[in-house]
């Protein structure tokens, strides 16, 4: 439990474990996992070890066993933990999850705190669903029921709860910026809670959190850089954003705004989402951002990598194939280029409930919708010229112009 509280999810993997089959050995319960047979005491221990390697699970990502784990247990005595863990399972903020997910985790949750009123957990979990899933209030919602759980600590906030409590209150405080003022009237007053500081402050709570080592730790520095970048400060905003991604070159808040905030220098750019990408693989942002800091860089294989990694979380992304298809186009092959191209429009014909007009490679005059890639379109029409196909290449230009008059490379082709 202790290295699950250290952030370590592995280490804390393999000791309980090792604990089970402490139990096992000790007769505790049988090797079915049917039941057990330990007294009242050593039972509590042997669920309570079986609750860390459920949440242990839950953390190195074996999301399906950890559910099944803590669903058992809860069926077999529902307590705020279990109901915790299960709603950390539900997620729907985590990549597959549904709403249907969303809405479960936050019932999980409100019934936790409901068999615990006083306990801190259960109110700041919820609190931070709630945060993340947005709406009219959810920062103000999200920050009561923070500040709540940070009472309830007895005066030792927990450093996640310290930087949940900081994010919480900073974008209470944005959200209730009227959204009618002009856009310097918003960076002001924005600017203005920025500066404040003193207990009961976002800067406060997210300055504790980013004072102790712990996984919500880049997160503080994170929005920390946030605050001022919104102050100003553009040097501190660099350096907390730096030191955030030095502690997790993926974190998804640090190393959009990094990038953003270096925008027009794609070798920084590139450089700052390969590293998010050899800490997480899977990485979305870093993707989504290196695929063209790479090909304006010239690496088109290095985008093409990038972009099928974006495909695997987003296979219905016209744009990330339409994408895909010129980086294939950049590198001289047309085939594939021709398939992604293809199925970019592919994609806008289904979304308008028109079915799929594409066959193999060639296209027909009415195969793209006229809401579909202009740009897929053209470079379509360019390629099948290229190959010969005459018909097909003055059908995909046709439609370029149908959804775009007087596109100059579609005129120049056709």
């Amino acid at each position: 439990e202790a290295a699950h509280m250290a952030g370590d999810a592995a280490v804390a993997l393999e000791h309980a474990r090792r604990a089970l089959k402490a139990c096992l050995a000790l007769g505790w319960f049988d090797s079915t996992e049917r039941g057990s047979t330990a007294p009242g005491g050593a039972r509590g221990c042997e669920r309570r070890v079986r609750i860390v390697a459920a949440e242990a699970l839950l953390s190195v990502g074996r999301r399906r066993e950890a559910a099944a784990a803590l669903g058992a247990l809860n069926d077999a005595a529902e307590s705020p933990r279990t109901l915790r863990g299960l709603a950390m399972c539900r997620d729907g903020s985590l990549e597959g999850s549904s709403a249907k997910d969303g809405e479960g985790c936050v019932a999980a949750l409100k019934r936790a705190a409901s068999l615990a009123p006083n306990a801190p957990r259960p109110l700041a979990e919820l609190g931070w669903i709630m945060l993340r899933g947005g709406g009219d209030g959810a920062g103000a919602r999200a920050t009561r029921l923070l500040e709540r759980a940070a009472e309830l600590t007895a005066g030792s906030v927990p450093p996640d709860v310290d930087a949940k409590l900081g994010v919480a209150r900073w974008m209470e405080k944005i959200g209730a910026i009227d959204g009618g003022v002009s856009a310097e009237e918003h960076a002001l007053q924005a600017k203005e809670y920025a500066l404040s500081r003193g207990p009961n402050t976002a800067h406060a709570s997210l300055l504790n959190a980013a004072s102790r080592v712990g996984p919500f730790q880049p997160l503080a520095f994170a929005y920390l850089a946030r605050m001022y970048d919104a102050a100003n400060d553009a040097s501190r905003a660099e350096k907390c954003r730096a030191r955030a991604l030095s502690l997790d070159p993926a974190d998804p808040i640090a190393g959009p705004d990094e990038c953003a905030a270096r925008g027009d220098d794609h070798a920084y750019v590139a450089r700052t989402c390969r590293d998010a990408l050899r800490a997480k693989p899977r990485c979305l942002w870093a993707a989504v951002r290196l695929a063209p800091a790479a090909s304006r860089l010239g690496d088109h294989e290095a985008a093409v990598g990038a972009l099928q990694t974006v495909l695997r979380s987003v296979p219905d992304s016209s744009a990330a194939w339409e994408a895909l298809g010129a980086a294939y186009d950049a590198l001289n092959r047309h085939s594939a280029a021709l398939k992604a191209y293809g199925r970019a429009m592919d994609i806008e014909r289904e979304r308008a409930g028109l079915g799929s007009g594409l066959n193999g490679s060639g296209l027909t005059t009415n195969s793209i919708h006229p809401g579909g890639r202009v740009f897929a379109s053209v470079r379509s029409g360019r390629i099948m010229q290229q190959m010969g196909a005459v018909r097909e290449s003055i059908a995909a230009y046709e439609t370029a112009l149908a959804v775009a008059p007087g596109h100059t490379a579609a005129l120049l082709g056709l």
